[in-house]
């Protein structure tokens, strides 16, 4: 897929799809649950698949929770109804007291990141290769930098790689290939351990 210079332009056919399951809903009677349940279930996956391979712009991202948060709220696309609950708090998880409706832009990165995790691990090694001899041929996915004319894939990638080292913790092993003043080999209280 070429992604040219309007990111929400290419994109904007998830934001269409999107639209387009709601207005099935919006002249039928369903229930506060019943929409939250349409939203969650439906609507959300629609992007799922995409926001694993590219950014989606922030921009789209807030166009997207504008629409299903008036389909939500109101009785049309258009829809006046009262929101009572922001739009952040529906997006926190039941445990912290929302409705566990995800929040696009975090989603987008997380499934991002998890691209780099698994180049990171090598679970896929066709486009680990790949990706490993086009950009960081002499280094790990973690000392990888964006470089020059990328592809929007790799850009993608590398927007999530923060997340990526946060959740990333070396095992030591023998210790010939730790670098102990820069790799995160020590356990971190605010992140799970992992070893790579």
């Amino acid at each position: 897929m070429c992604v040219g210079k309007s990111k929400f332009e290419v994109f904007g056919f998830l934001h269409d799809r999107i639209k387009q399951k709601l207005q099935v809903w919006y002249n039928k009677e369903l229930s506060k649950h019943g929409k939250l349940t349409m939203l969650t279930s439906s609507a959300q996956t629609v992007s799922s698949f995409w926001m694993s391979l590219f950014l989606i712009p922030a921009t789209l991202c807030d166009e997207m929770e504008r629409t299903m948060n008036a389909f939500l709220w109101g009785r049309a696309p258009k829809g006046k109804g009262v929101k009572w609950i922001s739009w952040k708090k529906l997006c926190m998880p039941k445990s912290c007291g929302g409705l566990g409706v995800r929040d696009l832009k975090n989603f987008n990165l997380s499934m991002l990141a998890k691209q780099g995790w698994r180049l990171l691990n090598e679970s896929n090694p066709l486009v680990s290769a790949i990706l490993k001899a086009k950009y960081y041929p002499k280094s790990n996915f973690l000392e990888a930098e964006v470089g020059n004319n990328p592809s929007y894939v790799w850009r993608s990638i590398m927007a999530a790689m923060d997340i990526v080292k946060a959740g990333t913790r070396r095992k030591i092993g023998n210790g010939e290939d730790t670098k102990v003043w820069d790799d995160s080999w020590l356990p971190d209280k605010a992140t799970k351990q992992m070893a790579l």
